[in-house]
């Protein structure tokens, strides 16, 4: 995964408000509530004792708002809803501030906040990192197109799921949530023209979380349309709603034969639709039915909405209408027992849902006349349609059981890390590839079936095996360095995952899977300082280091192949040492560098290898920073005692 320390521009936070993923030419017929005017907050901070001020986090505590600085010391954050805020900022080495506080309105005056400058001072050796810190990571990471497509991702809305943190990725799909409370969550990327697609990811306190999530287009057979999107449950406050999903129903209207429920992570899809314009809207018992969204599919494939709903307004006036009730018994078939409770029963294309009681009984009353649909779902088990059926005022009617057939998931793989088919992979000591499957899988099994081809050292990890690995996340590591097979460059492997791979059910997978990486080749793996790293001194036996991944040849480095910005004096003295295991090249820089002064290295491309190879990602730069210099202060002598 890339390093995030480079990241000098904000990272923007998404607000659900006026974000709706839709044809933004609404019909007149359908107006949509006017969108709350976002505000951006600037400034500037400093650093004691340093000109350059970049790297700075200024932060909002407890949301994914966030912006790194630049070498002038200025952040901006951007996308801020009505609230009231404080405003953080960090750096390593110095003392967390506060730059002040904010008042966001639901309707600002001004679409700019300037906070006044404030200059970190430098943290005193005492002071100890405090535990709100400690209790709270990040997530950094990538949204991607699978099967390699481009695309301007900077739409790209990335969530977890049933919380308040969210954010816009950047142009090539980067990301970053901050402050996140340790825990688990879903996180979930949503871009019009995609289906909404998601994760599990661990957050854990203190460290920096990955997470790559691939944007798949969906197949549209000819002649359908899709509408693909996720609901929002918000709270009086305008807070999101932690509930259950499975209340809500969406509808087009008109047509009630296409009435969905929504998933457990808020998204839904409705399938096979001919090509035309349709007005899409979400409701639940308890809460208002959303503003209507319409959808043209006249020429689309498919389209992406975001539906919000908000609780009832108290008292509000309706009209009566006629209605009905209808009753009956709805099961789960081949339960071990005979509690039937908690199916949930509603009317396809209303509010209007009922539980279950132990013996499977429901009464759905107030149930508008006409023709009328029920669908049933239970976790674990088989939504079931049954219906019509034809209700007139007052009608009491029994229908006939509803039995629910249990729900076989079986276990697949979900994504990879890096994906099939990924090209100019590092060959190093070890290549990890992750592999995410959708449930908790048979350790034993994953080790059996998993199978590396052609010919490699490799090894296999699932479960607690490793501090990065899962039950449902397993590391295939194809080792570089090996005395029987180690890993080739230019060299495509084959990753195969067999049917024999098992859940902790003990169900297969369905079909086998596969996919392909290249490896490059020759290459500079690393180095010593990591790029925008500190070097712990400048003195000339504290060398600059460069790794490659093959034997060097030596008489390829000169002082034209390598130069240091600002130049240093006299010109660097290199030397070449090979790793007695791997038989790899070092580049040991010997130089005497200033205090407190960033550097940037650059690598040029006449480096050969010993076979006169050139390496794949030369020119190759890094910039590193010298550390302070502190006088020296003589101790003190004491008094000779008389």
């Amino acid at each position: 995964m890339r390093g995030w320390s480079w990241l000098l521009l904000p990272m923007f936070a998404l607000v659900a408000a006026g974000c709706d993923q839709v044809n933004r030419e609404k019909a007149e017929s359908h107006p949509q509530p006017p969108a709350i005017r976002l505000i951006r907050i600037l400034g500037e901070v400093g650093l004691t004792g340093r000109t350059d001020a970049g790297g700075v986090q200024v932060y909002i505590p407890g949301t994914s708002y966030v912006s790194i600085t630049g070498p002038r010391g200025r952040y901006d954050l951007r996308g801020i809803e009505p609230g009231d805020y404080s405003v953080m900022a960090r750096a390593d080495g110095f003392e967390t501030v506060q730059l002040g506080t904010v008042a966001v309105p639901d309707q600002p005056t001004t679409s700019t906040i300037r906070l006044p400058r404030v200059v970190l001072k430098p943290v005193r050796a005492a002071t100890a990192t405090t535990a709100t810190t400690q209790a709270f990571g990040r997530i950094e990471g990538d949204v991607l197109i699978a099967g390699g497509g481009d695309g301007d991702l900077s739409s790209c809305r990335v969530e977890l799921a049933g919380t308040q943190y969210r954010t816009l990725a950047e142009t090539d799909g980067r990301f970053l949530l901050w402050s996140i409370p340790a825990g688990s969550y879903t996180i979930r990327a949503t871009l019009a023209g995609y289906p909404p697609t998601s994760s599990t990811v661990h957050v854990v306190a203190g460290r920096a979380t990955a997470s790559t999530l691939a944007l798949r287009p969906v197949p549209i057979p000819s002649g359908t349309r899709r509408i693909a999107g996720f609901v929002e449950m918000r709270g009086e406050d305008g807070n999101l709603v932690t509930t259950d999903y499975s209340r809500v129903l969406v509808r087009i209207d008109g047509r009630p034969d296409k009435d969905t429920t929504v998933k457990a992570d808020g998204t839904f899809a409705i399938t096979g639709l001919a090509p035309g314009r349709y007005i899409v809207t979400a409701s639940a018992s308890g809460f208002g039915t959303s503003a209507p969204a319409e959808i043209d599919l006249t020429q689309a494939p498919e389209m992406t909405v975001e539906l919000r709903i908000t609780p009832s307004a108290p008292g509000a006036a309706a009209t009566p209408q006629p209605t009905a009730t209808i009753r009956g018994k709805a099961v789960k078939t081949g339960a071990d027992n005979k509690d039937m409770s908690g199916i949930t029963v509603s009317v396809a294309g209303t509010s209007i849902i009922a539980t279950t009681d132990e013996e499977g009984n429901f009464s759905l009353s107030a149930v508008p006349i006409g023709s009328r649909r029920l669908v049933a779902t239970a976790t674990g088990y088989k939504d079931q349609r049954v219906g019509p059926y034809e209700l007139a005022a007052g009608d009491t009617i029994e229908v006939d059981q509803i039995n629910l057939d249990p729900l076989v998931v079986y276990p697949r793989v979900v994504s990879t890390d890096p994906e099939s088919g990924a090209r100019n992979l590092l060959l190093e000591r070890e290549i990890p590839i992750a592999i995410r499957f959708n449930k908790k899988m048979d350790t034993d099994s994953i080790h059996r079936a998993i199978s590396v081809n052609p010919p490699v050292d490799y090894r296999v990890f699932i479960g607690r095996e490793l501090p990065a690995t899962d039950f449902d996340l397993a590391y295939v590591m194809i080792y570089g360095v090996s005395k029987s097979a180690p890993a080739r460059f230019r060299t495509q492997y084959r990753i195969d995952v067999s049917r024999d791979a098992r859940d902790t059910e003990g169900y297969r997978m369905e079909k086998p899977y596969s996919m392909t990486i290249r490896l490059g080749g020759p290459a500079i793996i690393g180095t010593f300082p990591a790029n925008r790293g500190t070097k712990p001194s400048g003195a000339p036996n504290d060398p600059v280091v460069i790794k490659f991944n093959a034997p060097i040849d030596p008489s390829s480095f000169n002082t034209r192949s390598l130069r240091f910005s600002p130049r240093i004096t006299p010109d660097p003295q290199f030397q070449v040492d090979t790793d007695q295991e791997s038989g790899w090249s070092r580049l040991l820089i010997l130089s005497t560098l200033d205090p407190s002064t960033t550097y940037r290295v650059t690598l040029s491309a006449g480096v050969r290898t010993v076979n006169n190879i050139a390496l794949d990602n030369t020119p190759y730069s890094f910039s590193f920073r010298t550390p302070d210099q502190v006088p020296y202060v003589p101790p003190a002598i004491p008094q000779r005692v008389r």
